[in-house]
Parts: structure tokens; C-alpha cells; sequence
């Protein structure tokens, strides 16, 4: 657990191109993960909210 806490850490300093690209580089379809871990789908935001 505190190995995670410090990768969390550690990221919240990276800039957002590098987050981004962390993300492709495992999930490059951006698919919601958290179905996988029994979480509902979520949604996209309505345009103009």
C-alpha cells in the first residue's frame, strides 16, 4: 500500500502529456477499467454542461 501512495505521489508532479502518454502506453483505447473490478460503466458528461 505504501508503494502505491508514493507512485501516486510521483505522478501528481508529472506533467498532463506524460500522464497521457502513460495511459496509451497501457490502455491506448482509453477502455474503463473499473468494469473489470465490478464498477458500473460510467457515462460520458452532456455537451454543455
Amino acid at each position: 500500500m505504501e508503494a502505491a501512495i508514493v507512485r501516486e505521489k510521483r505522478l501528481k508532479d508529472w506533467r498532463r502529456a506524460w500522464k497521457i502518454d502513460l495511459i496509451e502506453a497501457r490502455n491506448e483505447n482509453w477502455d474503463d477499467l473499473g468494469i473489470g473490478l465490478g464498477l458500473p460503466r460510467l457515462t460520458e458528461p452532456a455537451l454543455g454542461v
